[in-house]
């Protein structure tokens, strides 16, 4: 998040030098507060506290909401949730009356991510997309910390594809970055939980791996110890259990360390979840352990899975009336909770159970309750989806607004150019007819030559569109994926290639960058850029310049094609 800071509010504080010197020791406590916030969140707590009493006793209130944003994130990462939520709230109160925009943007951020960790998700979700709207109001493009934070609430709300395109744009964009840190380490850990969750487990470690080296070097303990715990879950999965050990155990001293009890509860699940896994009867304390963590920090989420765990233990030893007390606990619990997930989870243990009481008719009972929650779930996540999109929805209009009267002067130029295209190329034509209607062989052998295009595009779906509208209309292509093998093909037959078509967006680099590159050697090359992405200010500015025509995805064939009539010569 970027740091927000407000104006005075009108009749607060006093006037001079020492409303002044107050302002600025307000600001230091706060940004002091803010640099320690990962590694040392009661510091930051402590800190943050004493600018708001130094600002409330001076009636000073310059830098007051940014003092309670300082003093939730502390909060945040102690996991006093309910206190970090007022304090945030508060914040975003008093740049609300000011109608600071950076400042609600900054507050809503923040709600988000307390809203997430606390796992309500919807709340989350509602914050960080009221914080992007904000956002593209003010600047362009995207933020990738915001585009971050959305990839997270998706991928746990199940929504693995639109997780994992909020994580590949945000990892783009965190590469051309020389920070923040805490973008570039939430980048690379997103993505080893996309490969984690599409069982892809190598990848998932070395990115997990990775995550904790930037971590380590950026001095964010808590990044640290989530990346340590991660890892520690994917080496479980690949039974490397030793090895998964030594990473719980180090992510459990660093959240101990920083005082963050829901951090140490989730590795003590963890570790009691890979234990149990590996056959070993300690499972149960750690599974007890957590449940104590949970319960003291009111969370009836983890309280759930950890009385899950200690009746799979206890059911494992035999000890099955025990089972069936912690399984009606939990039960008691996720029904009033309406978690349902963790009810599905419990009928099925259940049933399984009866089973093997050979009580069928309880069984079977479970079993329907079990498929009654699933399909419950399935239509509360078509529901959701459709809610999401929604929101989704006026995000994107905000953006389009603010992007579309740029768009409306580029397609006036762009026809403009065109038909005086069409005219010069009408009488030109004419002209040579006159001269000379018939054209020899050789002349006719190098039309392919003076037709050929060079298409630069990665996505398979595209290019076959794009090879059969170009056949279709009689133009001869070449095909590159990446823009290293462009370069390539440009070097070593520039001369005939007639037309450049490429996407901004490529595996190994910018569209942009080649269309620099060939500009510096061949300025009258005609080129044409796809984008399904919003282009910056800048960028938009530099293919007008050139006179490159801009067409957004999904392509309109027609219009591609006008292009090319007009811009490569007969």
């Amino acid at each position: 998040m970027a740091d927000s800071t407000g104006n005075p509010s009108a009749g607060a504080g006093t006037a001079g030098i020492d409303s002044k010197d107050t302002d600025q020791r307000v600001l230091s406590l706060a940004d002091r507060a803010w640099a320690v916030k990962y590694s040392e969140p009661s510091k930051a707590v402590e800190l943050a506290q004493q600018a708001i009493d130094l600002s409330m006793e001076s009636a000073s209130e310059k830098y007051l909401p940014k003092s309670y944003l300082c003093k939730a994130m502390g909060l945040l990462h102690l996991a006093r949730f309910k206190e970090a939520e007022a304090s945030a709230l508060s914040g975003l109160e008093i740049y609300a009356k000011r109608d600071e925009q950076e400042g609600l943007r900054a507050a809503n951020n923040i709600l988000g991510s307390i809203y997430f960790r606390w796992g309500k998700l919807s709340s989350a979700l509602e914050h960080y997309l009221e914080a992007m709207r904000i956002h593209l109001q003010l600047e362009e493009d995207p933020d990738p910390g915001l585009l971050s934070n959305l990839g997270a609430v998706y991928l746990n709300l199940g929504e693995t594809e639109k997780a994992l395109d909020h994580y590949t744009r945000v990892t783009e964009m965190a590469g051309r970055m020389k920070g923040p840190d805490d973008l570039k380490v939430a980048a690379v850990l997103n993505m080893g939980e996309i490969y984690n969750r599409m069982e892809m487990y190598d990848a998932a470690l070395e990115k997990c791996q990775a995550a904790y080296g930037l971590a380590l070097k950026a001095d964010m303990k808590q990044a640290q110890a989530s990346a340590d715990d991660d890892i520690g879950q994917i080496l479980c999965r690949l039974e490397r259990f030793e090895e998964a050990e030594e990473h719980f155990l180090r992510a459990l001293r660093v959240f101990r360390n920083l005082e963050d009890l829901k951090g140490e509860a989730m590795v003590l699940l963890d570790m009691g979840t890979c234990y149990m896994d590996n056959g070993r009867e300690d499972a149960l304390d750690l599974f007890q352990q957590s449940n104590l963590k949970f319960r003291s920090i009111n969370d009836s989420l983890g309280v759930t899975r950890t009385l899950i765990g200690i009746a799979k233990v206890m059911l494992t030893g035999g000890r099955t009336d025990e089972a069936g007390k912690k399984l009606g606990e939990a039960m008691e619990i996720a029904g009033f909770m309406n978690l349902k997930p963790q009810l599905s989870c419990i009928h099925s243990i259940l049933a399984d159970v009866y089973e093997e009481k050979g009580d069928f008719e309880k069984s079977l009972m479970q079993i329907k309750l079990h498929y009654d929650i699933e399909q419950d779930l399935r239509s509360e996540r078509a529901s959701r989806h459709l809610r999401n999109l929604r929101i989704i929805h006026q995000v994107e209009e905000a953006r389009k607004e603010a992007a579309l009267q740029k768009v409306r002067n580029l397609e006036l130029e762009q026809e403009k150019r065109i038909l005086e295209d069409q005219v010069r190329k009408a009488a030109m034509k004419r002209s040579m007819e006159e001269e000379d209607k018939a054209a020899t062989a050789e002349e006719e052998e190098r039309v392919p030559e003076q037709m050929r295009v060079l298409v630069v595009e990665s996505d398979p779906t595209v290019v076959q569109v794009l090879k059969e509208a170009l056949g279709l209309n009689g133009y001869a292509y070449e095909l590159s994926s990446s823009m290293e093998e462009a370069s390539g093909i440009l070097k070593r037959s520039g001369k005939e290639i007639s037309c450049l078509f490429t996407d901004l967006l490529l595996p190994d680099g910018s569209g942009m960058d080649l269309i620099r590159e060939v500009l510096s050697s061949d300025s009258e090359l005609p080129i044409i850029a796809g984008t399904q992405y919003p282009v910056s200010k800048k960028d938009i500015e530099f293919l007008a310049e050139n006179r490159i025509v801009l067409l957004e995805k999904p392509y309109n064939i027609d219009t591609l094609i006008l292009n090319l009539f007009t811009m490569i010569p007969d």
